[in-house]
C-alpha cells in the first residue's frame, strides 16, 4: 500500500509539471500579471514576451517549488525587448522560497534604477539560476547595477552583456554582477562586462563573488571580456572573489581595469586571502592598473596562492605600493608558461612574489620599476623554498636594483634554485644588472646553476650582486661576465658572449658553435627534463646553458618521416588536423597555426628544408642549408 501511495504521489507531480503553463505578453501590465499568476498557481510557468517596451518594477514573490522561465518570443532579438525600471528601482524582482529553478534569456533590462547600489535584475531562489542571452546595459546619465543574485544552488551566466555606456562623475555608478549566498558553484561563461564603475562599496566592480564560509564552492569564469571597470576605492577593478571557494580563469581578456585601494589590489583580479586554490589559464591581460597605498599591488592580478600557467600580461601597471608587481602579486604557488612584457611597478616591474613558488617557462621582457626589480621581485622565506628555471629575463630595467630579477632569501632556512634561465639586456642604477640576490642570515641555501646571465649592466655587478652569507652559496656552470658578491663555491662558469640567435627579434636561443652548448652541469638540482621550448633538455652530448637547448636536429611536425621534405601530402595532413583541431603525433597541441603556415612557406619553396636552429618555427628554413 505504501509503495502504491509513492507511486501515485510520483504519478500525480509529474501530471502537474505536465500541465505547465506557457503565458505570452505584449504589455508591462500582461508582465506582471503572468508574474503573479506564475507565483501560485501549482505548476511550471514560461512567461514569453514580445518586441516593445515593459516599463515599470516588477516583482515575482513565489513559495513554490516549480521552474520559472522568462525569455523573448521566437524570432525576436533580445535587443527588442527592453524592461526599464525608469529610474525608481530594481527593474525585475526574481524571489522564491523553495526550490525553483529560475530561467532568464533574450531579453534587455536596463540599468535604470536610480541608485548605483540597487541593481536591475535581483534573484534569490533555493534552485538553479540560469542567464543566457540577456543584454544589461546603463546609459552615461543613469545609475544601476546590473545582476545580484543573493541566494541560489548553482548559478550561470553566459552569453550576455554588462555594459556601461559613457562615464559619469566619480560617484558609484553601478557593479556589474554581485553573486552571493550560493550553495553550489558559479559559471560566468562567453560574457562582456565592462566600462561599471563603483566607489566605497566592495571589491569588484566588474563582477563580484562571494562563496561565504561552508563547504568548498566552485567558481569559473571562462572566454569572457572584462574591460574598462573601475574600482574607485577597494580591490578588484575587473572580478572579486572572496570566501571558502576555488576559481577556475580561463580564455578571458581583462582590458584597462582600474583599482585604488589602501592594501590589497588585482585591478583585473582580486582573490581574498581564504581563497587558497586559483587557477588562471590562457587569460590575456592588457592594459590594467592598480594604485594602492600600502602592500600588495597587483596592477592585473593578486591572488593568495594557485597555479598562474599559459597568460599574457602586456602593459599592466601597479604603483606606490611596497610590494606591487605591475602584472601579478602573489604568496604561493606555480607561475609557469606565462608572457610578462611591457608591465611597469613601483616594484617588481612585472610581478612580485612573495612566498614559495615553482616559476618555470616564463618570458619577463621590457618589464620596468621605478625601484628595485625591473621584472621579477621574489621574496622566500622556508625551506620549502623556490625554484626557477628555464625562464627568459631579457630587457627588463630597475630604478634601483635588480634589472631583470631581485630575490631575498629571507632566513628559515630558505631556499632558491634558479637552473637553467637566461638573463641579458637587463639594466639597474644601482645594484646587479641580471640579477640582485640578497641572502639576510646564515642558513639559507642558493643554487645557481647552467644560466647565462650576460650582457646586463649596472652601478656594480653588471650580471650580479650578491650580498649576505647563508649556509651554501653556489654559482656552477653558469656564463657570466661580471659578479659583485663571493659566492662559497663557484667553479666551471665561463667569461664568454652567449652568441644569442637574433636578439633584436627578441630570439634569445644560442647559434651553433656557442660556448654554451654542453656546458652545463647535468648534476644541477632540480634540472628541468625540457627547456623552454618543450624540447628535450639534453640535446647533444650533455645539458646546455640557459633557458633554450640548442637543437638543429629536429624535424618540423608534419614531416613525420623525418626525411627534411615536406611533401603536399604531409602539409595537406597537417593542415586538416589543424583545421579540425585534431590530436597530431608531434609538436604542439593543439596545433598552432603559425606551424601550419611554416610548412605552407617551405612547400611552396620547395619542400626541402634544414633546422638552422633558432625560435620555432622559424628555425625551420627552405633548402638544405649547404
Amino acid at each position: 500500500m505504501k509503495l502504491t501511495l509513492i507511486t501515485a504521489a510520483a504519478a500525480l507531480s509529474t501530471a502537474l509539471r505536465l500541465l505547465a503553463v506557457d503565458h505570452h505578453v505584449t504589455t508591462a501590465q500582461e508582465f506582471q500579471n503572468a508574474l503573479t499568476i506564475a507565483a501560485s498557481n501549482g505548476t511550471d510557468d514560461t512567461i514569453f514576451l514580445a518586441a516593445g517596451l515593459y516599463q515599470g518594477n516588477f516583482n515575482f514573490q513565489s513559495a513554490e517549488a516549480f521552474a520559472l522561465t522568462i525569455q523573448n518570443e521566437a524570432g525576436v532579438g533580445a535587443d527588442q525587448i527592453v524592461l526599464d525600471g525608469a529610474g525608481v528601482g530594481g527593474t525585475l524582482n526574481l524571489n522564491c522560497a523553495d526550490i525553483a529553478n529560475l530561467w532568464l534569456g533574450g531579453i534587455t533590462i536596463q540599468r535604470n534604477t536610480g541608485d548605483g547600489n540597487s541593481y536591475a535584475l535581483s534573484v534569490a531562489t533555493s534552485g538553479n539560476v540560469q542567464i543566457e542571452h540577456c543584454i544589461l546595459p546603463c546609459a552615461a546619465d543613469k545609475r544601476g547595477g546590473g545582476i545580484s543574485v543573493s541566494k541560489a544552488n548553482n548559478i550561470t551566466i553566459s552569453h550576455s552583456s554588462l555594459t556601461t555606456i559613457g562615464t559619469v562623475d566619480g560617484s558609484t555608478h553601478g557593479r556589474g554582477v554581485n553573486l552571493a549566498g550560493f550553495s553550489g558553484g558559479v559559471l560566468v561563461d562567453s560574457c562582456v562586462v565592462t566600462g561599471n564603475l563603483i566607489w566605497n562599496t566592495g571589491s569588484g566592480a566588474g563582477l563580484r563573488v562571494t562563496a561565504g564560509s561552508g563547504d568548498l564552492k566552485s567558481v569559473s569564469i571562462r572566454n569572457s571580456t572584462i574591460s574598462n571597470n573601475q574600482q574607485g576605492w577597494g580591490n578588484g577593478g575587473g572580478i572579486s572573489f572572496e570566501g571558502n571557494c576555488t576559481t577556475t580563469v580561463t580564455g578571458n581578456t581583462f582590458q584597462g581595469n582600474v583599482a585604488r585601494v589602501d592594501f590589497g589590489g588585482g585591478a583585473a583580479i582580486y582573490s581574498e586571502w581564504d581563497v587558497t586554490n586559483n587557477v588562471l589559464t590562457g587569460n590575456r591581460f592588457l592594459g590594467n592598473g592598480c594604485e594602492s597605498y600600502g602592500n600588495g599591488g597587483g596592477g592585473a592580478v593578486r591572488l593568495r596562492s594557485g597555479t598562474v600557467e599559459g597568460n599574457e600580461f602586456d602593459g599592466n601597471r601597479g604603483w606606490r605600493s611596497t610590494f606591487s608587481g605591475g602584472a601579478l602579486y602573489m604568496s604561493g604557488g606555480t607561475i609557469r608558461n606565462n608572457v610578462f612584457r611591457n608591465n611597469s611597478a613601483s616594484q617588481g616591474g612585472a610581478a612580485c612574489l612573495v612566498g614559495n613558488f615553482v616559476i618555470s617557462n616564463n618570458t619577463f621582457l621590457r618589464n620596468s620599476a621605478g625601484g628595485s626589480a625591473g621584472g621579477l621581485n621574489l621574496v622566500t622565506s622556508d625551506p620549502t623554498g623556490s625554484i626557477a628555471t628555464n625562464n627568459l629575463f631579457a630587457q627588463n630595467s630597475s630604478g634601483d636594483s635588480g634589472g631583470g630579477m631581485a630575490a631575498t632569501l629571507n632566513g628559515n632556512a630558505a631556499r632558491l634554485d634558479l637552473v637553467n634561465n637566461t638573463f641579458t639586456g637587463n639594466t639597474s642604477t644601482n645594484l646587479g644588472g641580471g640579477l640582485r640576490i640578497g641572502v639576510v642570515a646564515n642558513d639559507e641555501i642558493l643554487n645557481v646553476y647552467n644560466n647565462i646571465i650576460w650582457g646586463n649592466s649596472a652601478h656594480q655587478g653588471d650580471d650580479i650582486y650578491l650580498s649576505g652569507f647563508g649556509s651554501s652559496k653556489k654559482l656552477m656552470n653558469n656564463a657570466v661576465h661580471d659578479v659583485a658578491g663571493v659566492f662559497e663555491l663557484a667553479l666551471n662558469n665561463i667569461d664568454a658572449a652567449p652568441v644569442f640567435f637574433n636578439p633584436n627579434s627578441d630570439d634569445y636561443h644560442v647559434r651553433l658553435g656557442s660556448l654554451t652548448i654542453d656546458a652545463g652541469d647535468p648534476a644541477a638540482p632540480n634540472l628541468p627534463s625540457t627547456d623552454r621550448d618543450g624540447r628535450p633538455r639534453v640535446a647533444g652530448l650533455r645539458v646546455d646553458m640557459g633557458c633554450y637547448e640548442f637543437d638543429n636536429t629536429g624535424t618540423h611536425p608534419a614531416d613525420l618521416n623525418d626525411d627534411f621534405v615536406i611533401s603536399q601530402a604531409e602539409y595537406d595532413n597537417y593542415a586538416a588536423a589543424w583545421k579540425n583541431d585534431l590530436a597530431w603525433p608531434r609538436g604542439p597541441q593543439p596545433i598552432d597555426a603559425d606551424y601550419v603556415t611554416r610548412a605552407g612557406y617551405i612547400l611552396n619553396n620547395g619542400g626541402t628544408y634544414h633546422n638552422a636552429g633558432g625560435s620555432i618555427p622559424t628555425n625551420w628554413k627552405p633548402g638544405t642549408g649547404n
